[in-house]
């Protein structure tokens, strides 16, 4: 069994904060942890005000927090 944490990102599937996204996601995986991104569909998403996206692996409706060391709200706006 992995000892790995994981961390769930929960984001809008357009118009979300991809500062709010990236920064975060940099320094965890710089320290080992393993995330997941939601969003309320599968594939990519689409950030607020860039050409920025990134790649939901997990429709909300699917997600258990159980399964997560942590649950990261990311912001939006458009």
């Amino acid at each position: 069994m992995s000892n790995m944490k994981k961390v769930l990102f929960i984001v809008a599937s357009e118009g979300y904060q991809s500062m709010e996204y990236n920064e975060p996601r940099r320094i965890l995986e710089a320290a080992g942890v393993k995330f997941v991104t939601a969003s309320s569909k599968v594939g990519r998403v689409f950030a607020a005000h860039t050409n920025e996206e990134a790649q939901a692996e997990l429709m909300l409706e699917n997600v258990n927090v159980n399964d997560f060391d942590g649950v990261f709200f990311v912001g939006g706006g458009l």
